[in-house]
């Protein structure tokens, strides 16, 4: 049978050191993933509330999705950075009509912006997001 040196003894303690470090990594590891999965779910609760169409729920989940980790958390907290995020988003985004984008800001965003029927230019206020049709094609557009 081998001797138990007291060199070895040192072995023993790196590689439990190492066992612990790993484990201590993968908890981390989990937490993180658990706190990002916790985020999109209150996203995802709080669009779901909204009646969205299947076409404009899957473009606010790209939108969600885009967003770095740490900006995640600041705009579920304050509803003016939200808007500022949502508004870039929608305009820089061809895949939806003018109509979806104006429709998907005031579902989600609805005490953001006063609900009137908009029938002059004098109805908008400036940095209002409105939806322009053509008859070629449909935008969306900033007074």
């Amino acid at each position: 049978m081998p001797a138990f040196e007291a060199a070895s003894i040192w072995y023993l303690v790196y590689f439990l050191s190492f066992v612990v470090l790993g484990l201590l990594y993968m908890q981390w590891r989990l937490r993180k993933q658990a706190h990002r999965e916790a985020l999109n779910n209150s996203f995802m609760l709080i669009l779901m509330r909204r009646g969205l169409t299947k076409l404009q729920l899957a473009a606010m989940q790209d939108f969600f999705a885009r967003l770095p980790e740490t900006e995640k958390q600041e705009i579920l907290l304050s509803h003016k950075l939200f808007a500022q995020y949502l508004q870039q988003y929608l305009t820089a985004h061809r895949n939806l009509t003018g109509n979806d984008r104006v429709e998907i800001f005031d579902k989600v965003l609805p005490n953001y912006l006063p609900q009137i029927e908009v029938k002059s230019l004098s109805d908008l206020r400036p940095g209002e997001l409105a939806a322009i049709d053509l008859p070629a094609k449909s935008m969306a557009a900033q007074y």
